[in-house]
């Protein structure tokens, strides 16, 4: 863990190790601002993997996109105040 805390460290240039105090490993059920995280990753990868499976995924990532107004599809403006989806797209060979 010390290791990751001086690679973010040295990646902020925050030699002195202000801005990352601790980093610690956690369960995500057990976190509720991690659960919710996950929760979101996995419905914006469901949509952008093309799968329909699961009428209960699908029911839920319509309601997030009425809720948003977001398409999931696409990247969000940085601007926004609450929330911001970028969308990546790697090289291709």
């Amino acid at each position: 863990m010390e290791k990751l805390r001086d690679v973010l460290c040295n990646n902020a240039y925050d030699y002195d190790k202000r801005l990352v105090k601790k980093i610690q490993q956690v369960r995500s059920h057990e976190v509720e601002l991690v659960e919710l995280a996950d929760f979101l990753t996995g419905a914006i990868g469901y949509v952008h993997r093309g799968l329909t499976t699961s009428k209960a995924k699908l029911q839920l990532i319509e309601k997030l996109r009425e809720k948003s107004r977001y398409s999931l599809t696409k990247s969000t403006l940085v601007k926004e105040d609450k929330v911001n989806i970028f969308i990546w797209k790697g090289r291709t060979a």
